[in-house]
């Protein structure tokens, strides 16, 4: 719903760039060590810059969506979003702990969101 209401004021690319950037100025220098972005980068290499490049697009195209459509009818569209982010991660991330419990609140969230339409 902040999003709607960013996008109203600031261009669709100008938000973007607000929201990706400068909460990672935040979450880089207090927190994340470099070598535990050299063992990630390790573990998947292209597979997560291509992940992220993806999602920064969505993210970009959500914009446009609430910019030019009601958030009544982009929200429910974009929840949807969440199961196919949960079989992305598994397969390309080979994120396989807790593979039944991260489907099923994958399907709990499209449930939902299938309630909201």
């Amino acid at each position: 719903m902040l999003d709607k209401l960013g996008v109203q004021y600031f261009n669709p690319n100008t938000y973007n760039i607000f929201v990706w950037v400068v909460p990672n100025v935040f979450l880089y220098f207090p927190i994340i060590k470099t070598s535990e972005i050299k063992k990630e980068w390790k573990l998947s290499s292209w597979k997560i810059v291509l992940l992220s490049g993806v999602s920064v697009v969505a993210y970009l195209m959500q914009l446009k969506a609430l910019e030019l459509a009601e958030a009544t009818r982009v929200i429910p569209l974009l929840q949807m979003s969440t199961i196919l982010t949960v079989f992305t991660g598994i397969l390309f991330l080979k994120e396989r702990d807790n593979i039944v419990l991260k489907i099923i609140a994958g399907i709990i969230a499209v449930f939902g969101a299938v309630l909201l339409i």
